[in-house]
């Protein structure tokens, strides 16, 4: 993970990720949390916690997310939004309406606004209605159809 070559270092994250335990997850955390990370090894190891699919990875991009690069943010919502283990869904969803009420600066990003709207409808979570809710008004339409169609598939799954 400190390795010069950056695309070792993605590598070790990788093949740390794979092992799942909570020793790799403190290791992973370590490196995401310096400032000093690259945004490509921030937005690999934002990518490794959430494949890992565990609820202490899951906690770790919770208290990294405000601090990741705006890029690295972008992915690591993203591939939250794929989490596939049913008792990880709302805490995921939870992490990521939390992330949005906490008025980060780079909220004010289309892009970003619009993949927290989509990573909240693949979640399923009803109890992100409220952040969908917001996002429906925003001035941006590519945010407000992103956020509308969240809210169709939050009801799709609800009945």
């Amino acid at each position: 993970l400190y390795d010069l070559n950056g695309d070792v270092c993605q590598q070790a994250a990788i093949a740390i990720g794979r092992y799942r335990t909570e020793n790799a997850i403190a290791a992973l955390s370590e490196v995401l949390r310096s400032e000093l990370t690259p945004v490509p090894l921030q937005i690999a190891i934002g990518r490794v916690l959430a494949w890992m699919e565990m609820a202490p990875a899951l906690d770790c991009i919770r208290e990294s997310l405000p601090n990741l690069d705006e890029r690295a943010i972008l992915e690591t919502i993203q591939v939250v939004g794929r989490v596939e283990t049913p008792n990880l869904k709302e805490p995921a969803s939870r992490l990521l309406a939390d992330f949005f009420t906490s008025g980060h600066p780079n909220l004010a990003n289309t892009v970003l606004k619009q993949s927290l709207a989509h990573a909240l409808g693949q979640l399923g979570d009803v109890k992100a209605v409220s952040v969908l809710e917001v996002l429906v008004e925003d001035l941006d339409p590519g945010v407000r159809y992103h956020a509308i169609a969240a809210l169709k598939r939050l009801a799709i799954g609800a009945s």
